[in-house]
């Protein structure tokens, strides 16, 4: 498998840093979550990570968690800076109790009784405002989240520190002066929160020496892990022969000492043979290109030779393609101004065609309009004939209606008369029995007593023939006016029933006319018809032809701007036969 180039190693390099700048958050917050729970539940093993090692403080596991969570949201400005202002609070807080002893109990909010022994180390409290800083820093936009770069480098070399003294067992390098020591995983989480800081921005400030796709990236990062590895594990390595007792101090610096030079100048002479291959590479690259340039003098002289024999035969050719231009030219002149005109002609006619079609369309409205009002003519008139006929028969019926009238008449005079009599013979029997109550009235008033109840029937006798009397000369009132009423409606009917004969006659004479009207209105109302359907054809003709004509345009329009084209062509290639003619006269002088 090759090396990959520089290029490709920077880049490689810049995703990891990235991916890690993503991954640095979510271990800051977990691991403190960790140590939380170890001090909710009492495990040892969670609070210390390492049996007989400092425990991490609880509020320095939350401190931790609220600057990871700044270091995830980011681009949040406002959330991360406020996570940064929490954080740096706290460990500034923290460092005022080591300078004057002022303690607010910050380090021991979370669990008083047991964290009392356990406070947060003055190294921590240092690193969290450093850390905090960066992320205030970071949170800003452009050049300025640059800056904090060298605030993480600072937490991470602190953090390394400590690291370093808990490998070599050396216990000033984690426990400054009398205070209580950095806890081994807290330093853990400081270099991994400081390397996620780092890694947001890999192609830019500090990182950029790394990450750069020049020479002097591609030799850091070959040997800047192996600068910082081997130094540590010679020092380790000594150090822990120096404890067994074998090698006094002196001899071990002088051992480690000679290994660093050791170590160095391997890398140095390394370092020149990669510098010195590059520069071969580069001088027999530069000595391919001399000799490839020779050449390429060598090849563009005969090519230029060649080229000048051939721009000669070019030139005769251009002559030949510059008078066909200039024929082209003119023809396509003539084309254009040919297919303009029929353009225009085009367009006169499809204007008249549209005109007429509308002519057409209008005509065929107006048909159509005559056969719908003849249609109704005829329905009309159907209408009328039927009412004639009606009305005929209605004259017929009423007729035979007044004669019966006139009938019915002349049976109640004869009725009238006959009661007239019967009322005279009525009277008379009144008159009668008046005598006959008056003789009664004499007969009981000779007979005194014995005739009394006589003479009162005799007196109701008389009174009846009293009320007959009344009762006839009023029957005979209303008989005579009955008779008159009578002979007044014999002789209305009888006029009555002139008139009606002389209706049914008129009546009879206008469905005849009706009839006759009816016949003509239909034969007008076919020809309307066949005229609408004469101008429907001819509207469809139309309107066929105002299609064609409309295609006709559009292909003559289509065929004008192919000639202008074929035109502003014919020009263009005149003008490249003139050019290249010109081109070939100075190329061969």
């Amino acid at each position: 498998m090759t090396n990959p180039t520089p290029p490709e190693a920077a880049e490689r390099l810049t995703a990891l840093l990235r991916q890690w700048a993503r991954i640095a958050p979510v271990i800051t917050i977990a691991l403190p979550c960790t140590v939380l729970a170890g001090w909710t539940f009492g495990i040892e093993s969670l609070m210390r990570i390492v049996p007989g090692l400092v425990a991490m403080n609880p509020v320095t596991a939350l401190t931790f968690i609220v600057l990871g969570a700044g270091l995830a949201t980011l681009r949040q400005r406002a959330a991360a800076r406020t996570c940064a202002v929490l954080a740096g609070l706290t460990g500034a807080l923290v460092l005022l109790r080591y300078a004057s002893g002022w303690d607010l109990g910050i380090d021991t909010a979370l669990f008083p009784e047991t964290a009392a022994k356990n406070l947060m180390a003055p190294t921590t409290a240092g690193n969290f405002v450093l850390v905090s800083i960066a992320l205030w820093l970071a949170a800003a936009d452009g050049a300025a989240a640059l800056r904090a770069q060298p605030f993480a480098i600072g937490a991470g070399v602190v953090s390394l520190v400590a690291l370093t003294g808990y490998a070599y067992g050396i216990e000033r390098l984690y426990r400054p002066s009398k205070f209580i020591a950095m806890a081994v995983h807290t330093a853990g989480v400081f270099l991994i929160f400081s390397s996620g800081l780092l890694s947001l921005r890999p192609d830019a400030g500090l990182m950029l020496r790394l990450t750069s796709r020049r020479a002097g990236g591609a030799m850091l990062r070959r040997f800047f892990p192996v600068v910082i590895a081997v130094p540590f594990l010679f020092g380790w390595l000594i150090v822990s022969v120096h404890r067994t007792g074998e090698i006094d101090t002196p001899f071990a610096v002088t051992v480690f000492a000679i290994a660093i030079v050791v170590f160095l100048a391997a890398m140095l002479w390394r370092g020149a043979r990669l510098l010195d291959r590059e520069d071969q590479q580069r001088t027999d690259v530069e000595g391919q290109l001399r000799e490839a340039h020779v050449d390429l003098e060598k090849t563009v002289r005969q090519r230029t030779a060649e080229l000048q024999q051939t721009v000669g035969g070019i030139r005769e050719e251009l002559e030949i393609l510059a008078a066909a231009g200039r024929e082209i030219l003119a023809l396509s002149s003539g084309l254009a101004t040919s297919a303009s005109a029929t353009a225009m002609s085009v367009s006169a006619t499809t204007a008249t065609v549209e005109e007429v079609r509308q002519g057409a369309q209008l005509a065929a409205e107006n048909a159509r309009r005559v056969a719908a009002s003849a249609r109704q003519a005829v329905g009309i008139s159907t209408a009328g004939a039927a009412a004639a006929r009606a009305t005929a028969e209605d004259a017929a019926g009423m007729r035979a209606k007044m004669l019966s009238i006139g009938e019915r008449m002349a049976q109640l005079n004869e009725c009238n008369h006959a009661i007239g009599e019967i009322v005279a013979v009525v009277d008379e029997l009144a008159e009668q029995s008046n005598l006959l109550a008056v003789n009664a009235a004499i007969e009981a008033a000779a007979a005194r007593e014995q005739g009394q109840g006589f003479a009162v029937v005799a007196q109701e006798m008389r009174y009846l023939s009293d009320q007959s009397r009344q009762a006839t000369r009023q029957v005979r009132g209303i008989l005579t006016d009955i008779q008159r009423a009578g002979d007044a409606a014999a002789a209305t009917t009888g006029q009555a029933t002139q008139t009606v004969e002389a209706a049914a006659t008129q009546a009879a004479r206008a469905g005849e006319a009706i009839l006759g009207l009816e016949n003509r209105v239909g034969e007008a109302a076919r020809m309307a018809a066949e005229i609408a359907a004469t101008s429907a054809q001819q509207l469809t003709g139309m309107n066929h032809v105002g299609v064609a004509m409309d295609q006709i345009k559009a292909a003559s329009a289509e065929h004008a701007s192919a000639a202008h084209r074929l035109e502003t062509a014919a020009r263009d290639l005149n003008a490249l036969g003139l050019r290249l003619k010109e081109l070939a006269e100075r190329h061969q002088a």
